[in-house]
């Protein structure tokens, strides 16, 4: 550790360094009472005193944030409780010890029991709700990566965790119009773009919705209309657009929440933390502004 009291002096025309004008060094403070002496003709170092420095954690939790600073939350653990300045050392540490601990994090996809899942009919109506928090989930995975780009790593966080919420709550949704009528239902599979493979169900002749094979229970596959379901690849450019559609999305959330589809259930978090400006900023939908209505272009993710 280093410290100086009065690095101003280097400044000082004085051929003679005084420290007499610095408070007196606390009885209690732990002291720095070995310095290097400096390399030109600057002023020794007296004794300082040692504010016992605090243990902070940066902890990973948003997406794609292991290269990027601002996509870290900082995690204040506490004080050092004291500094103990030993002679010598009877044996030097080599490697730190390291404790393990298992973790269980937030699934990326929710757990669906099929068998115990309400239908969801199969209406227009609530074929262009799914499809509107399908867009607007691609929205939030946009603005989240914009605001990494800037640096702003708590409202990249508060959009990432809304847009889980939406792909869990479009999964669950899925799941329940399967089971709703499965004979009017079918699935392919698909590769996008040579990079994910996915299940595409179709709902009629206007809307279809993806999701990832792990996503899907094993269940909901059982009586529907599948093809081979041998793998055809496409090429596949997901629209965040959302201006067009037909619906905004509080307008969406609450019909879905009426049909016993809460999306605010599949949130991680319900507030992050803004450590630059000492905030919480909430991730809950009841907080967002009411867009304006628009599109009915029945796309998918």
């Amino acid at each position: 550790m280093w410290a100086s009291r009065e690095d101003a002096l280097y400044e000082s025309e004085r051929d003679d360094w005084s420290f007499d004008h610095l408070e007196p060094i606390p009885e209690a403070s732990p002291l720095i009472q070995e310095w290097e002496p400096p390399a030109d003709d600057g002023p020794d170092r007296p004794p300082v005193p040692l504010s016992t420095p605090e243990l902070v954690l940066s902890v990973l939790h948003a997406e794609d944030a292991a290269s990027r600073t601002n996509g870290f939350d900082r995690l204040e653990v506490g004080r050092i409780s004291g500094v103990e300045i030993l002679d010598e050392l009877e044996e030097w540490p080599t490697e730190p010890e390291v404790e393990t601990v298992d973790i269980d994090p937030s699934p990326r996809h929710p757990r669906v029991d099929y068998e115990a899942l309400d239908p969801l009919p199969q209406t227009d109506d609530v074929l262009a709700a799914v499809h509107a928090i399908n867009r607007h989930a691609k929205r939030f995975d946009t603005e989240a990566d914009r605001a990494y780009r800037i640096g702003d790593g708590a409202r990249a966080r508060v959009y990432s965790l809304r847009k889980k919420a939406l792909y869990r709550t479009k999964t669950v949704a899925v799941h329940r119009l399967v089971k709703a009528d499965p004979e009017r239902t079918r699935v392919v599979r698909h590769d996008l773009n040579g990079v994910d493979e996915m299940y595409c169900f179709y709902f009629g002749d206007e809307y279809s919705f993806h999701q990832p094979i792990p996503a899907v229970a094993d269940e909901l596959l059982d009586g529907i209309a599948a093809d081979d379901l041998e793998t055809t690849a496409i090429d596949f450019e997901p629209s965040a657009e959302t201006q067009d559609l037909e619906y905004s999305l509080g307008e969406t959330l609450r019909f879905l929440a009426s049909h016993r589809l809460d999306a605010t259930d599949y949130l991680d978090a319900t507030t992050v933390e803004d450590y630059d400006w000492g905030v919480e900023l909430s991730t809950t939908f009841d907080c967002l502004e009411t867009d304006a209505p628009s599109e009915s272009s029945h796309g998918d993710r």
